[in-house]
């Protein structure tokens, strides 16, 4: 919609996507650690109001690239948060109701069908609706503030270290320096982001002429469909998973090249169909 519409050139429509990772992934990092500090309840609140006042932001002054990425850089902040907080909320929650391996499932399945519904519902609002720099962001803006009011009275959990100052000196030591995650996480990282840029950002613009008049609400497709796919892998790499081995990481990146392999073809071919096919192999490597 920004390339089709406000005639932005697609290298700054990459970087303002790819801004919302500055602000993910440190939220993902010190979500846990806010949450025991500061409660999971507070956390998640705060960053669902984050959220909301992101996305008014781009609403607000679509026209400039720096509101854009202000705000993309904000709803990756609050994302982290929401996801590392909530994810153990959820998990306590879950377990207090006497559910006690529930709770990473349930964070899971919400997030990834969240996301996976999100990207079609973006692409229609813009599609076919008025205002379309506006409106999806103040959907989202609105249905961010009910789950604030959906939160207010939700029973607050506390971890062990409830109070506790905030030392993250040794939480980074302990955490950032491990080597697993060091020699497995960081390494796969920029695959599995990489993969959700290439899918999202590259390859849909590429075949915008075989889709005239449908960009956005394709764009939307294929985001969806790249977060599906990765919702129906998860099980699979729950099963693969081992904390000795890398073996369900290698598996995922191993998807990552093909569909990489499959885009670099639909690029060549400028094939509508091959776009919607790479997804089928980037949404495992993700999930």
């Amino acid at each position: 919609m920004y390339r089709t519409q406000e005639q932005w050139h697609p290298v700054l429509v990459a970087v303002l996507f790819t801004a919302y990772l500055p602000g993910l992934l440190p939220g993902l990092l010190l979500g846990g650690p806010a949450a025991d500090r500061y409660g999971r309840r507070r956390v998640v609140r705060a960053a669902l109001l984050l959220s909301a006042s992101a996305s008014a932001l781009p609403a607000a002054a679509a026209s400039s690239p720096a509101a854009v990425c202000a705000g993309r850089l904000a709803t990756g902040v609050a994302a982290g948060f929401a996801l590392s907080a909530g994810t153990r909320w959820l998990r306590e929650l879950s377990a207090a109701a006497g559910q006690s391996g529930a709770g990473e499932r349930r964070a899971a399945y919400a997030t990834g069908a969240g996301l996976a519904g999100g990207a079609p519902a973006a692409g229609m609002l813009a599609e076919w609706l008025p205002a379309p720099t506006a409106l999806p962001c103040l959907v989202h803006t609105a249905l961010a503030l009910l789950a604030l009011a959906a939160t207010d009275r939700a029973p607050e959990t506390t971890g062990g270290t409830a109070g506790a100052p905030l030392r993250l000196g040794g939480w980074c030591r302990r955490t950032v320096g491990h080597p697993r995650f060091v020699w497995v996480v960081l390494p796969a990282s920029p695959a599995v982001f990489g993969a959700a840029t290439v899918a999202y950002v590259v390859l849909p613009p590429l075949v915008a002429d075989e889709v005239p008049g449908y960009a956005p609400l394709f764009s939307g497709v294929v985001a969806a469909l790249t977060l599906s796919v990765g919702v129906v892998a998860q099980p699979l790499a729950v099963r693969l998973h081992h904390a000795r081995t890398a073996r369900a990481t290698l598996a995922g990146m191993v998807t990552v090249i093909g569909g990489l392999l499959v885009g670099a073809l639909a690029a060549y071919g400028d094939s509508v169909a091959l776009v919607l096919v790479a997804p089928c192999c980037w949404g495992p490597g993700t999930g």
